[in-house]
């Protein structure tokens, strides 16, 4: 059986494990033990510092929070950070982003007016047909996905 403070004590491990930077919206809430975890920050590798924070703040509307370090980074919401990091050297990642229905067809629209290839599904990124309906971590919602300019899969997502 897994307790309260087994996982607890694996929290701390499995996020050291992880094998490439990740985004997630959720909390934890480990019963008995009162801790809650939440992804503060991460960090994007990309191919240009400038290009990057200029196309989340102009497609999601996140706040441009400047030099953070080593980093350019973007404030996603009061709990997430993107620190965005020069490299030539990174595999696409898949970064998926929930949000309420206005601000999903508003975001949904400014993909569409910066000509954006976009798709309905994790496998046709580019067939320029959405919303499709995939799973989440809520379960069955309505996504777009498409590419940022250095080729991580963005999705965005309502339910």
């Amino acid at each position: 059986m897994l307790t309260s403070q087994k996982v607890a004590h694996r929290v701390p491990q499995l996020l050291r494990n992880l094998s490439e930077p990740s985004i997630f919206s959720a909390s934890l809430q480990l019963s008995g033990g009162g801790m809650t975890v939440v992804l503060d920050h991460t960090i994007v590798p990309v191919n240009d510092l400038e290009q990057s924070v200029e196309f989340y703040t102009r497609i999601f509307g996140f706040e441009d929070l400047g030099e953070a370090g080593p980093f350019l980074a973007v404030r996603v919401n009061d709990s997430l950070n993107l620190d965005f990091r020069q490299s030539d050297d990174f595999r696409s990642i898949h970064y998926a982003f929930a949000m309420e229905p206005g601000e999903f067809d508003e975001a949904f629209q400014r993909i569409k007016d910066s000509k954006i290839p976009y798709g309905s599904s994790p496998l046709a990124q580019d067939n320029m047909r959405g919303p499709g309906i995939t799973l989440g971590a809520k379960g069955d919602g309505k996504a777009v996905y498409f590419k940022d300019p250095s080729g991580h899969v963005l999705e965005i997502k309502t339910y």
